[in-house]
Parts: structure tokens; C-alpha cells; sequence
């Protein structure tokens, strides 16, 4: 049998067709780590499933894997290339993954391993943080910008800028805002140090990270970050086959004798190639140029 899922956070949306992808029978099953193992017992290792690429794909992968034959998980965006339909429903969805799966012809991703995976929802969990910090100094700055004041020249958020913060005279509601703005951002600050120290315990075992360390640029959440995005290196051939995982290659438009390359492609994880440009960009301003 070939099944195709539609995943939810609430429920799975089912279509499963038999031997010859014909004949799909569709239901729903429930979105729980306890009803996905239920529905899956009734798996062979004949059965194949197929689902696509979303937060918790990896957590169904794992249960689901235990009893069916084969598991793929497909490129959510690549299946949305090659099977295009007008009307887009759970239930025609899952019946394109199991016609797809039937025809072997699923743009799949590779599966990170154990490690991998960890060191990808650290990094996962640090970025957060460092986003939830941005956005609460840009909420306390905002808050001066109303009340028509500016921190002192410098970093605002230095400690001679936090003691001008602290001791500002506004309006209880604006004193309120800042206050409880800064105490949140002393809090966050803690939990990223906490999560840098994890960082570094994991660079300090791994010796690619390491390695990587030694190029100009690159510090602890950089090395891990690439890492964690580029899994088994073995799975790339070449440079240039990494290169574009990473969405750093050009565009190439060819028709007939005429080839055109356009700008960088940007396929890939946006947060490993973020952090590849932020290291060259970090290489560009502190070395010397010849």
C-alpha cells in the first residue's frame, strides 16, 4: 500500500491507494504522538508512506518508520512545483503525496541523524532568543522615541546606557514600559549565555567545529549552525553540489545557444546561509586588504 499524508498540528489527513495507486480510501487519524503509533501499527513492511516537510516531520518520521517499509519525507516546495492544482484541500494534498509516492518521483530530503538533529534545534532555540532580544530593545527604544528622548551617544544598551534608561524621568505608564522592557531583556541575555555555553560544550566534542573555527570569522554558533544544516558532508560530491544546497550559486536561464546567470538561487536553509554571508561579511571588515 502507498499512503500519503497531510500533516496538522491537530490531525493527519490519510490517502491510501493500493499496489497499483488506484482505488484511495481517505480518513483522518489524530495529530497525538499516541494515535500516530496506533494507525502505524497497522503497517508492513511492504507499506510505504510519504509526507512533507513541516516543524514536527521528523517526529512522525520516527514513529511511523519503526513499522512501515518506507518513509519518505518530500521536499514540501519542490512537490508544490511538480503537482500544481488549482483546488488545494487536506484531501487532495495527501492524494497528490500517495500518487507521487506510487510513481516514484518524490523530490525527498535527506535525513539528519540523531546528533544533527539536536545540534539543529539548539541553534534553532539560541536564534529565537536573539530574535525575542531584538525585539525587546526595539520596543524600549520605540518607547523613548514617543516621549521624544534619545539614550546617551553610543550604545544604548551599554551600562551607562541602561543606568540612563533606569533613571530617565517619564510618565508612570512609559517608566512601566522601560522597566519591564530591560528586566525581560536582563533575562534573555541570561538564557543566550546559557545557550553559548551549550555551544561551546558541543564545538569542544566535535572536530569539524573546531576545524571550521579556524577560518576567519567563523565562532561557535557559526561552526555549529553549518554543521547542523549540512549533516553527513559525504552526501555532497563536490563543493559546488554544497554551494547550491546552501543557495549560493546563480541562476542559470538556458534556451537554445543563449545561457543567462541571474542572482545567487537562495534554495535551501535561509539560516545556514545567513550565517555563511555574516562570517564572510565578519572576514571582510577585520581583515586587512592587500
Amino acid at each position: 500500500m502507498f499512503y500519503g499524508l497531510d500533516v496538522h498540528k491537530q490531525f493527519i489527513q490519510v490517502c491510501q491507494l493500493n499496489a497499483k495507486g488506484a482505488n484511495p480510501k481517505e480518513y483522518r487519524i489524530g495529530g497525538s504522538a499516541e494515535e500516530i503509533d496506533r494507525w502505524a501499527q497497522g503497517l508492513g513492511p511492504r507499506d510505504q508512506v510519504v509526507l512533507e516537510t513541516t516543524f514536527h516531520s521528523w517526529a512522525i518520521h520516527a514513529i511511523v518508520s519503526r513499522y512501515a517499509g518506507r518513509v519518505v519525507v518530500a521536499n514540501a516546495l519542490q512537490v508544490k512545483a511538480i503537482a500544481h492544482a488549482k483546488i488545494k484541500t487536506d484531501k487532495v494534498d495527501a492524494y497528490t503525496l500517495a500518487r507521487l509516492l506510487h510513481a516514484d518521483f518524490l523530490p525527498s530530503v535527506e535525513l539528519p541523524d540523531e546528533k544533527t538533529w539536536a545540534m539543529r534545534q539548539l541553534v534553532s532555540h539560541r536564534r529565537l532568543l536573539v530574535k525575542q532580544r531584538t525585539a525587546i530593545k526595539n520596543s524600549v527604544l520605540a518607547t523613548f522615541h514617543r516621549c521624544l528622548m534619545a539614550p546617551p551617544e553610543g550604545k544604548a544598551f551599554s551600562g551607562r546606557g541602561r543606568r540612563w534608561m533606569r533613571s530617565a524621568k517619564l510618565a508612570p505608564a512609559e517608566r512601566f514600559l522601560v522597566d519591564n522592557g530591560l528586566d525581560l531583556l536582563e533575562a534573555i541575555e541570561v538564557r543566550i549565555d546559557a545557550a553559548d555555553q551549550q555551544l561551546l560544550k558541543t564545538a569542544a566534542i566535535e572536530e569539524q567545529a573546531r576545524l571550521l573555527m579556524t577560518i576567519p570569522g567563523v565562532g561557535v554558533t557559526v561552526a555549529i549552525g553549518l554543521l547542523s544544516a549540512i549533516g553527513d558532508i559525504q552526501r555532497f560530491p563536490s563543493p559546488g553540489q554544497l554551494a547550491s544546497y546552501f543557495g549560493l550559486v546563480p541562476r542559470v536561464s538556458q534556451s537554445a545557444g543563449r545561457c543567462h546567470h541571474g542572482r545567487i538561487t537562495k534554495a535551501g536553509p535561509t539560516n545556514a546561509r545567513s550565517l555563511a554571508v555574516e562570517a564572510v561579511s565578519y572576514t571582510h571588515l577585520t581583515l586587512p586588504t592587500s
